[in-house]
C-alpha cells in the first residue's frame, strides 16, 4: 500500500463507505475483518479502473466528434479497446453498480463504432469494385 494513500471500501451490513483501516463501520458498529476489507477495496479498486477505462473508449468514440482523432485511429483502436475492456472486466462482479455504467458506455462506443465499420466497408468495396471494371 502506498504512503498517504486512504483505501475505502463499502460495508457490508449497511453498505456505507468506510475505510480499510477501521475495526469497526462508524455507521452500523459491524465489525470489520481487514482481509476482507482489503479484497473488497481491491474489487473496488479493479471495478474503478474499468469505468475510468469506459469512459476513455466513449470519448475516443465519434460521439464526441473530437477533432484532434483521426478517423483511422476511431476505425481500429476501438475495437481493440472494447475486446480488451470486455476480456478484463468478465471475472468482476457483474451487478456491481459502477460497472453497469461502464457497460452502457460501451454499448454506445460499440453502437457508434460499427456503423463506422459498415460505412467502410461498403467505401473500400465500392473503390476496389470500381478498379475491376474495365
Amino acid at each position: 500500500m502506498r504512503r498517504g494513500f486512504i483505501r475505502v471500501f463499502r460495508c457490508p451490513k449497511c453498505g456505507r463507505i468506510i475505510r480499510t483501516t477501521a475495526a469497526r463501520c462508524k455507521y452500523c458498529a459491524a465489525v470489520i475483518d481487514r482481509a476482507a476489507a482489503e479484497a473488497a477495496a481491491d474489487a473496488d479498486d479493479k471495478i474503478h479502473a474499468a469505468n475510468y477505462e469506459a469512459s476513455l473508449i466513449t470519448s475516443l468514440s465519434a460521439e464526441d466528434k473530437a477533432p484532434d482523432i483521426h478517423p483511422w485511429v476511431f476505425l481500429f483502436a476501438a475495437p481493440y479497446y472494447i475486446v480488451r475492456w470486455w476480456i478484463r472486466t468478465r471475472r468482476y462482479p457483474q451487478d456491481h453498480p459502477e460497472l453497469l455504467i461502464s457497460k452502457r458506455s460501451i454499448k454506445r462506443a460499440l453502437r457508434l463504432w460499427i456503423p463506422i465499420l459498415i460505412g467502410f466497408l461498403i467505401a473500400m468495396w465500392s473503390i476496389t469494385r470500381r478498379f475491376r471494371e474495365p
